[in-house]
């Protein structure tokens, strides 16, 4: 997660000034270091990401993804994962690749890499076609 791109967003969505400079001190001023075994690592600055197991962590995950959505689909987010339910037709593959290609170009404009073994698509069959509801 870009911290640049959280506070944007926070600004964008009309958070007020106090909540954003609370929130850029605190993912622009951590530390993290590594344990193993009885030995510790150094503390390095870490200018990516935010805490994690912290409580606001996951809130500002979503604050960062938030405008993440894909034309023709459902969007469904939660915590670090998101799902895409898009209605076509047996026949029509080029929904999924477009729903592929618009999230893989959101990730690269938004300094993020997909993790092709983590996606997944499930095909379901509908006996009897219904026209889904609109998703606006």
């Amino acid at each position: 997660m870009q911290p640049v791109i959280v506070l944007e967003n926070m600004t964008k969505y009309g958070f007020n000034r106090n909540a954003i400079n609370l929130v850029s001190n605190f993912l622009m001023r951590h530390q993290q270091c590594v344990k193993f075994g009885k030995s510790t690592s150094d503390y390095l600055d870490i200018n990516v990401g935010a805490p994690q197991g912290t409580k606001p962590s996951p809130v500002l995950w979503l604050i960062y993804i938030n405008d993440l959505q894909v034309p023709d689909s459902w969007t469904v987010k939660y915590a670090d994962d998101t799902s895409f339910f898009l209605a076509v037709n047996k026949n029509s593959e080029q929904s999924v690749a477009s729903t592929i290609e618009h999230t893989s170009q959101w990730s690269a404009n938004n300094h993020m890499i997909l993790n092709a073994d983590k996606a997944v698509i499930i095909n379901l069959y509908l006996k009897y076609a219904q026209t889904p509801p609109s998703t606006t």
